[in-house]
């Protein structure tokens, strides 16, 4: 008679500690990338010049054009 019911989304449910799982791998995760940049300036200070770097080179080519 009714095509759906009231309990047709309870596959998609989660319980309070699927909830609170997921909560403690998302801190994990961030806590992880914390260690990682701290432990990493050197190197992300290199890449960061780096990256400045092939900004200026890119900039500079795509005005090349109007300087010739």
């Amino acid at each position: 008679m009714f095509a759906k019911c009231s309990l047709h989304g309870v596959n998609k449910m989660r319980t309070k500690s699927e909830l609170n799982g997921k909560n403690r791998e998302e801190n994990l995760m961030l806590s992880e990338l914390g260690n990682i940049i701290t432990r990493n300036h050197a190197t992300l200070a290199k890449d960061a010049a780096g990256l400045m770097a092939l900004l200026v080179m890119l900039l500079a080519a795509l005005n090349l054009p109007t300087l010739i």
